[in-house]
């Protein structure tokens, strides 16, 4: 997994370099998934890796969503859940699907965009930035990023969607 913090030497920072974020995985390995689409190569093994680790480690086992920062052996560090971990996840299965067909890919990004419908979005185009661990609301203010994150997860997941239901 991808650490959060580095030192000087680009060592992992003696503090904070086991903190890890789950919604960074899935964002990097998307970022490696669509270098290799576009070079018309195969993505690095570590792709795959960092999204089946922040699958088995970033994902609250009990109430869903996906922890806003852990360790590097799973504990959890912040277990608030915010909207932008899940727009990658659905952005890195989304694109792996359309590169590979795996059914296990589509299954994972149709739950994710159902998770995030019924827990984050809200009427009238707001959001619910941040929840609590139990998936109640914890932040009413809407950061301007987020529009970013949910534009390039439509952008992804929308193209999928269509070829699904083909």
């Amino acid at each position: 997994m991808l650490g959060e913090f580095y030192d000087e030497a680009g060592e992992p920072h003696p503090e904070t370099g086991q903190w890890v974020e789950p919604g960074h995985q899935f964002e990097w390995a998307w970022l490696l998934h669509a270098h290799a689409a576009r070079r018309s190569i195969e993505a690095p093994v570590a792709a795959d890796a960092l999204i089946e680790q922040a699958t088995r480690m970033g994902i609250d086992p009990d109430g869903g969503g996906l922890w806003d920062r852990i360790d590097r052996a799973g504990g959890v560090v912040v277990e608030t859940k915010r909207i932008w971990p899940v727009c990658e996840t659905i952005k890195a299965h989304a694109l792996r699907w359309r590169r590979r067909g795996d059914d296990a890919d589509r299954a994972a990004m149709i739950s994710w965009l159902e998770f995030l419908s019924r827990h984050y979005l809200r009427d009238g185009g707001r959001w619910h930035e941040t929840l609590n661990r139990d998936l109640s609301p914890l932040l009413s203010d809407m950061p301007g990023t987020t529009p970013y994150h949910l534009l390039m997860m439509a952008e992804e997941a929308l193209p999928a969607l269509a070829v699904s239901a083909q």
